[in-house]
């Protein structure tokens, strides 16, 4: 029936390139017409996008595409990615202290960017989820790792040698404050790597559950009725017992595996910690406002300031 003309189609498709393979499956969309057209049934055009569908993953394809959608999503990355730079930028240059004006560029470069991978990381799932919708052109596990990547350099490397380098200031002396933060940096990265490296050696393994089933009957006849209960008892299957399947682990899911629990625990303290005390802070900030007064409490002011500034100057003429 329908199946057996599918399979024949996956396995010409198999076999072939795509082009004979879409051939193959046009095929069986003219079957599927020609038996509508025969029995008068309306329910091979329903199922119709659901076998199409099954057949493109049998042959080992992805339903075609349109090219806007694959186009739209690159657009939507860069775009957003140029957004929350913008952001990133904003944000620094607002909360900064008058006194950092036009110093210490790269420290505000390190803000900047773990601002912005910060805000990629979190927008990467529903891109993940918009990708697979729509076919999965696009290699996001690769936008992963970078991203995982490019965050446990910027923690491990970039940071701490800011830190010593801003630490250890001598104005009359900067190659000397160069070299002290890169001894520094230096011990920091071979202590960070060589725990790295060990714990990926006895650790770096990933566990899976799978159940394990059995089968102790004797193979049936093709063209035999199979019961509908599936494996079940008389049917030969022995009854699945859970087990897991252990498999090693690449240095880099690895890096991506350990950052993304150890961001946790920072996430329930600073989270939590910042959601308690934001309340705090904008009823302390909305107490201490500024507020206007009248023109009677201003000349009063005036008036007790000018004063205190006459009892300083005469102090200041004693001594």
């Amino acid at each position: 029936g329908a199946w057996s003309i599918c399979g024949a189609c996956t396995y010409i498709g198999r076999g072939s390139d795509r082009g004979e393979t879409l051939l193959a499956f046009k095929l069986c969309c003219q079957w599927y017409a020609l038996r509508q057209l025969r029995t008068g049934y309306r329910w091979p055009t329903l199922c119709l996008p659901l076998h199409a569908l099954q057949f493109f993953c049998m042959a080992g394809l992805t339903p075609p595409i349109h090219p806007a959608i694959l186009q739209f999503l690159v657009v939507v990355i860069v775009v957003m990615t140029v957004l929350i730079l913008m952001a990133s930028a904003y944000i620094l240059v607002y909360f900064q202290a008058e006194e950092d004006r036009n110093t210490a560029w790269m420290p505000k470069v390190a803000v900047v960017l773990g601002l912005t991978l910060a805000s990629l990381v979190v927008l990467l799932p529903p891109l993940d989820v918009a990708n697979r919708s729509s076919g999965g052109e696009l290699d996001v596990s690769l936008l992963y790792q970078v991203m995982f990547v490019s965050i446990a350099i910027l923690v491990v490397v970039v940071i701490p040698f800011l830190i010593f380098y801003y630490e250890a200031e001598e104005p009359e002396n900067a190659r000397g404050q160069l070299c002290r933060a890169m001894v520094y940096e230096a011990v920091t990265l071979a202590s960070a790597a060589t725990v790295l490296v060990l714990m990926w050696i006895f650790l770096g393994r990933a566990q899976i559950p799978v159940t394990h089933y059995v089968y102790e009957d004797q193979f049936l006849d093709a063209t035999a009725p199979t019961p509908a209960a599936g494996c079940g008892l008389g049917s030969g299957c022995v009854a699945g017992k859970s087990n897991f399947y252990e498999i090693g682990v690449t240095p880099v899911v690895y890096i991506m595996a350990l950052s993304s629990f150890v961001g946790w625990f920072f996430l329930a303290l600073f989270g939590g910690i910042g959601m308690a005390a934001l309340p705090l802070d904008l009823m302390l900030a909305y107490k201490s406002r500024p507020q206007s007064i009248s023109l009677q409490d201003y000349a009063k002011q005036r008036v007790m300031l000018h004063e205190r500034a006459q009892r300083l100057r005469s102090i200041g003429q004693a001594l």
